[in-house]
Order: C-alpha cells, then structure tokens, then sequence
C-alpha cells in the first residue's frame, strides 16, 4: 500500500519544492552574514520569493493528488501525508512571516542589538522549516 500509494505523488514537484527551500536557506543564511556587517542584504527577498514559490508548488500538487482521488481518508499512506505535509505548511507560513521580517529589517540603515537578535530569530527559525522538510521529502518521496 504505501508502494503503491507513494508512486500518486510527484516527486519532480517534491523536489523542486526541496530546491526552493534549500535556496531560500542559503539567501537566508547569506543576507544574515549581510546584515552583520552593516551591509543592506538583497537577498533576502529572493528567500521570500522561494518561500511564496514552496507554498504554490505544494497546493497544486495537493490540487493534483486529490484530483487523482487521494485524500487524507484514502489510506494511511494519504493521512500521514497530508497531516505532517501540513504541518509542515503550516510551519512554512509562519516561515514567511519570519522572513517578511527580516525583509523589512533588511531595509534599515543599521540594526540594534536587538533587531539583530530578532533576524537571527527569524533565520534560525527559517532554517528549522528547512530541517523539517529535508525529513519529509526523503520520507514520502524516496523511501520504498
């Protein structure tokens, strides 16, 4: 059953959707060694936008499964999927509030300590998203 229920997904869409988040990790990563250094960081926009990009690969291919007449109540192998996938999702829009603060950080002049401590917060945040989903790409996609 799970054989057979794995091969309903897309994985191409699974791992463009790990391309996105593993890119918006390392601008997240890059505009935060930016901001340190009093730097404006224009990269972190970009992680937004592969953010936004995650959310719109997921729900068509949440579109593409359910048209194929999988659904959380079809087996198991469909519950599980769409109950950590959506926790997942959940965490990721949360991500993107995260990341819209550090946008807005991005476009001041300098940090305080204090806004410094709240990027970090967002970035380290941002990159638990990231961890989480490099768990379940291997687990729903790859593992036979």
């Amino acid at each position: 059953m799970f054989r057979a229920s794995q091969q309903a997904l897309h994985p191409d869409l699974g791992l463009l959707n790990t391309l996105l988040l593993l890119t918006a990790s390392r601008l997240v990563a890059r505009g935060l060694r930016q901001l340190r250094a009093g730097r404006p960081a224009r990269t972190l926009p970009w992680a937004l936008l592969c953010a936004l990009g995650f959310a719109a690969v997921k729900g068509t291919e949440y579109a593409l499964v359910i048209h194929d007449g999988h659904t959380p109540t079809s087996n198991d192998f469909f519950m599980y999927y769409f109950v950590f996938t959506g926790i997942h999702l959940a965490h990721l829009a949360i991500g993107i509030g995260a990341l819209t603060v550090l946008v807005v950080l991005s476009r001041r002049p300098a940090l305080s300590r204090g806004q410094l401590l709240v990027a970090e917060g967002a970035a380290a945040y941002w990159h638990m998203v990231d961890l989480l989903w490099l768990v379940l790409f291997p687990l729903f996609y790859l593992v036979a």
